[in-house]
């Protein structure tokens, strides 16, 4: 395993001193403020206007018909605010954040509208089992989930040797991605990403700590919370990443917990998980993410729970969107 300490070194010195392209000083505030509920519209509002560019994205977004869909026009931040509420309104902050970051230039190899593709549909399968699920404040899921990928993009932005290191071991090995990651780096994903939030001063609590995995499921509200998001974030990377045994065995273990977590059938689970991606494909149109980056192998091994779920995400997909082969 490699030594953590010269990763982590790297990686806050960088942080320090460039503070972008991750998270910009005035999304870091809007998203501490919209985390408060004691927080109150002007002051939101005059936050997010500080910085007209991440003020026109907003905007943007909250206007998309996956966000507002009445016929009338939210022109101010205040009506977004009363709108969409706090918590969507964060959501939609922490996406342009994410939608901005993948238009920068960034080294050859760092494909990061497919790691953006990755990370939206962890939010969205997240939030959508929440729901389904009906853990409390499953809509705050989705920023959860998302934030998750925080340490992933500051590797690919800052560290991106690192970054490539950990993608060419995990198609070389066939090793899954936290495995490979600890390997290369040796950290977790998650640690990488506390990492960031310490260094940003994102608010306490909107990245959800590491459940405790050896506890009796479904375990108490914070455990099921915690457990969600982080599972989503796993079924994600599998499905997005190359196939290998340990790779479907990986996914094979994961279905049966994120049951357990839910207290929802193995079946339910995989349709929601599928419902999640195409919430997540839609959502993608309205951040300038096209649906190639989406993309998933079809041709999984037969009978296994990964070839299932990967399946009927494809299939949903061509049902919506009538996406052939050329989305494969």
């Amino acid at each position: 395993m490699a030594d953590s300490t010269e990763l982590r070194t790297a990686l806050s010195k960088a942080l320090a001193e460039h503070p972008l392209p991750i998270i910009r000083q005035t999304a870091a505030q809007v998203i501490s403020l919209l985390s408060n509920p004691f927080s109150n519209i002007p002051t939101i509002a005059n936050a997010i206007l500080q910085d007209q560019a991440f003020t026109a994205r907003v905007l943007k977004i909250a206007n998309s018909v996956y966000y507002h869909r009445e016929g009338e026009k939210i022109t101010t931040v205040t009506q977004a605010l009363l709108r969409t509420g706090f918590t969507t309104l964060r959501d939609i902050a922490v996406a342009a954040e994410f939608a901005e970051l993948v238009q920068k230039r960034l080294p050859p190899g760092v494909n990061l509208r497919r790691l953006l593709a990755k990370a939206v549909v962890a939010a969205h399968q997240a939030s959508t089992v929440g729901q389904a699920a009906r853990l409390p404040e499953s809509e705050a899921l989705f920023t959860s989930a998302l934030m998750e990928s925080l340490g992933e993009f500051a590797l690919a932005a800052y560290l991106p040797q690192v970054f490539l290191k950990i993608t060419e071991t995990m198609t070389l090995r066939g090793l899954p991605y936290d495995e490979t990651h600890l390997l290369v780096t040796g950290v977790t994903p998650h640690e990488v990403t506390e990492i960031v939030v310490q260094a940003i001063q994102l608010p306490e609590g909107i990245v959800l700590p590491l459940p405790t995995w050896d506890m009796t499921f479904p375990g108490n509200t914070a455990q099921r919370r915690q457990a969600s998001v982080h599972l989503t974030n796993v079924c994600a990377t599998n499905i997005f990443g190359p196939e290998s045994p340990q790779i479907v065995a990986q996914l094979a273990a994961l279905m049966p917990r994120l049951a357990g977590t839910t207290e929802l059938s193995l079946e339910t689970v995989q349709t929601l998980l599928a419902e999640g991606f195409v919430k997540a494909m839609e959502f993608g149109c309205h951040v300038d993410l096209d649906r190639q980056y989406f993309g998933l192998d079809g041709t999984t091994s037969p009978l296994s729970m990964r070839h299932a779920l990967i399946g009927l995400c494809l299939e949903l997909a061509e049902r919506h969107y009538g996406i052939g082969e050329a989305f494969v």
